[in-house]
């Protein structure tokens, strides 16, 4: 219990050091963070469930989206944002992301954005196994739209 209030108190501290960019903010000030449009995809063998495939889309500064395809499938919406502080990746992730994990017992530890590769980087706990780090790789072209008159924070509810 102490663990999950733990992680609540850094979530909140994360979530309330973030600023938006400003249009005249020095981009040196700015922490690297992938562009909006970009697409990164990983496909993983994966122990009792087989091939599974991880695709992540940059909507904009703030919205991406998730979708799993293979044993598992999920496309749904989610928030993020990069502390100013830390330069820490922090998400919102849909009810439907956190049930489907929650069923596997999935822990998501970590993500972040390593722009000398321009790979995102996703760090998982899956019940007793050791965390397994999934590095996505930018695709050439993507693009994801959420529907017609819909915003991030919208679709996640």
């Amino acid at each position: 219990m102490r663990a999950g209030v733990m992680r609540a108190c850094l979530l909140l501290t994360l979530c309330s050091s973030v600023v938006p960019a400003a249009s005249g903010e020095l981009p040196f000030l700015r922490h690297p963070q992938p562009p909006p449009g970009a697409t990164y995809e990983s496909t993983l063998a994966l122990p009792v469930i087989g091939r599974q495939t991880l695709e992540l889309n940059i909507v904009d500064d703030t919205c991406a989206r998730v979708r799993l395809s293979g044993a598992l499938t999920l496309d749904e919406p989610l928030q993020w944002g990069v502390s100013r502080e830390t330069g820490e990746l922090f998400f919102v992730l849909s009810e439907r992301t956190k049930r489907l994990l929650r069923r596997l017992g999935v822990t998501l530890r970590e993500a972040y954005y390593a722009a000398p590769s321009d790979e995102a980087v996703v760090v998982v706990s899956p019940p007793l196994i050791p965390s397994i780090r999934i590095q996505l790789s930018r695709l050439e072209s993507g693009g994801t739209h959420l529907g017609p008159g819909k915003k991030c924070a919208e679709r996640i509810r």
